[in-house]
């Protein structure tokens, strides 16, 4: 981050830096924190429909923990009966769980759901994560698969670290045990799915 002013935004940057902070983030396998330290600058409209997608699949849940919470979008479409815990690398307000899960483990925190959106992309080991939310019976997960994102490219453009395809997804969720309850695409871009822990 040399060189970088801290209010400038991950998409402010030229395309060169940004694959060099990627590349960076790679060879290290560390969770690229510039990207994060500056998410207010950045557009978050598109994830207005996502989360409102994956709050009518949260349902009456009691309460629901949001992995990777960004702005913390999808607590505008939440119940207001729902208990909403916020978890993210960055502390968003005075409730956020700071946890880096690239480096750390899943906090132990009780729920009802965990939600993740936009969250898979960025980890490293996603089959570890996987193995972390079986404390969790109902899931909620959005995904870019390569099927619909292809050029590997744009993909670390936007700082995503893996590629896999919407089989190799929901095989991960189903060799830990998890049955797809319903899945969705949204914006041509992405899947949503919601899963049940047999």
């Amino acid at each position: 981050m040399t060189g970088i002013q801290k209010s400038v935004g991950f998409y402010d940057l030229d395309e060169a830096t940004r694959a060099r902070l990627v590349d960076e983030a790679l060879t290290t396998r560390s969770s690229l924190m510039y990207r994060w330290l500056n998410l207010a600058a950045e557009q978050s409209d598109g994830w207005s429909q996502r989360a409102l997608e994956a709050a009518k699949l949260v349902g009456t849940a009691n309460s629901v923990i949001d992995l990777g919470c960004g702005m913390m979008t999808l607590e505008r479409y939440l119940y207001p009966s729902i208990t909403y815990i916020p978890v993210d690398i960055v502390r968003r307000d005075h409730r956020t769980h700071v946890v880096d899960l690239n480096r750390e483990p899943l906090p132990n925190i009780e729920a009802d759901c965990l939600v993740g959106l936009g969250l898979l992309e960025y980890i490293f080991d996603v089959g570890a994560l996987i193995d972390a939310m079986t404390k969790y019976r109902n899931l909620v997960i959005s995904y870019k698969p390569i099927e619909l994102v292809p050029d590997r490219a744009f993909r670390r453009g936007h700082a995503w670290v893996n590629d896999f395809g919407v089989v190799e997804i929901e095989s991960l969720f189903a060799n830990q045990g998890y049955a797809i309850q319903s899945q969705l695409q949204l914006d041509g871009s992405q899947y949503m799915w919601s899963f049940l822990q047999s």
